[in-house]
């Protein structure tokens, strides 16, 4: 009889032998650059706990399994040849008693694969005091700097909220609405002393837009709209507002001064749904109906299926289970309307996925200006550049 040890023994090395089923940047002799799985771009630091890539067919079949490596550029080659021109990549990411799974259905095979490196803002400055001067009557109050902002909505909502961070070369900056009107100001930060006088009764009138959604049977929403320079090398960015609201729209006020870029974003909801633009560019705050959508026939994970109206460029589907400690990220083209996950606790260290227990908390469609993914693979974490024009138009599926 065998005893656990040495079951143990043998269900490790049978790990191992599938954690090495396949050949991963220097391919047999037989097996050209060409004939890469996937080559994977990971950034230091990017996968907390314990990573495997698992790249199946179409058919859910296992091409290859192995340990992701933070920092690392990986080619994946399939041990026996294969011929398809379609993978599907899962992530398992693990840091117990936490389980992620991540699908990423019809990619091209070959494709150069990976979540962007970004750098973290420049200039960050310790915190300085603000002070706030002639303080009025107000419905609202923002105040802060080029890096963080707080709005308040009474006078009490200010005390403790005077310690911000800043960006060098950068000012601080207040705004504040009352009776349907807008005021703002910008003001010196002393360096030296680590402070700003901001006086109120210096203010300035704002601009001010009212922002309508474009769509009948909305409730109510959220916007935030920011401002950016580049002052001294370093890049501002100015919190002009941000606001919870109720009805189809609201007034946005903003500063009268131009700004190189700005970033806006605008979401609305209904009974059913959340729809959400986010713009980033020029200032344009007129919208019109986003003309996607989607119907959740199945939304099972162990057979989900839906239909879509409309053109967009990848959904995004959101699983967890009750305990909220294992999730599935499944991320798809627009053609893939249906999709099953695989249970790899067999293959990869990991519990095994009881599929029943997953539930559907958010199904998101979006659509990015400037897509640069040709047919229907999908490629959203793709190391090369996907928009050329930044306008990002979102659809929750909530029901």
């Amino acid at each position: 009889m065998i005893n656990n040890i040495a079951l143990k023994a043998i269900f490790l090395l049978s790990l191992a032998c599938l954690l090495t089923s396949c050949s991963s940047d220097d391919p047999a002799p037989d097996k050209g650059p060409d004939q890469a799985l996937i080559r994977m771009h990971v950034t230091p630091g990017y996968y907390n706990g314990d990573a495997y890539v698992v790249i199946t067919d179409m058919d859910a079949n296992v091409l290859c399994a192995q340990k992701i490596i933070n920092g690392t550029d990986t080619s994946y080659y399939a041990t026996d040849d294969y011929a398809g021109e379609t993978i599907n990549l899962y992530v398992v990411n693990q840091t117990p008693p936490y389980y992620h799974t991540s699908a990423y259905l019809n990619i091209k095979r070959g494709s150069d694969w990976g979540p962007p490196s970004t750098e973290g803002l420049r200039g960050v400055k310790n915190p300085i005091k603000i002070k706030l001067l002639n303080i009025p009557s107000f419905s609202y109050l923002t105040y802060g700097t080029n890096y963080v902002s707080w709005t308040a909505s009474n006078i009490s909502d200010t005390t403790g909220r005077t310690s911000f961070n800043y960006i060098e070369a950068g000012k601080a900056y207040a705004q504040v609405i009352h009776n349907g009107e807008g005021k703002h100001g910008f003001f010196d930060i002393d360096e030296t002393n680590h402070s700003a006088t901001v006086d109120l009764s210096s203010l300035q009138s704002s601009v001010k837009k009212n922002v309508v959604a474009p769509i009948s049977g909305v409730l109510s929403g959220h916007f935030f709209l920011w401002g950016f320079e580049t002052v001294g090398g370093y890049e501002s960015n100015y919190l002009f507002m941000e606001r919870s609201y109720i009805g189809a729209g609201l007034d946005v006020f903003y500063p009268s001064k131009s700004f190189s870029r700005y970033r806006s974003s605008f979401s609305y909801y209904t009974d059913t749904h959340q729809y959400i633009e986010v713009r980033d560019g020029s200032l344009n705050l007129d919208y019109q109906p986003i003309d996607f959508n989607a119907e959740i026939v199945n939304p099972n994970p162990a057979n989900f299926s839906a239909t879509f109206t409309g053109k967009f460029d990848y959904f995004y589907a959101y699983y967890t289970t009750a305990d909220n400690k294992t999730f599935i990220h499944v991320y798809g083209a627009e053609n893939t309307n249906n999709f099953s996950i695989p249970d790899f606790s067999g293959v990869v260290p990991m519990p095994k996925l009881d599929l029943s227990a997953f539930t559907l908390k958010y199904f998101q469609l979006n659509d990015l200006d400037g897509f640069e993914e040709a047919g229907n693979y999908f490629k959203y974490y793709s190391t090369k550049p996907l928009v050329t024009s930044a306008r990002q138009r979102i659809v929750n599926v909530l029901k």
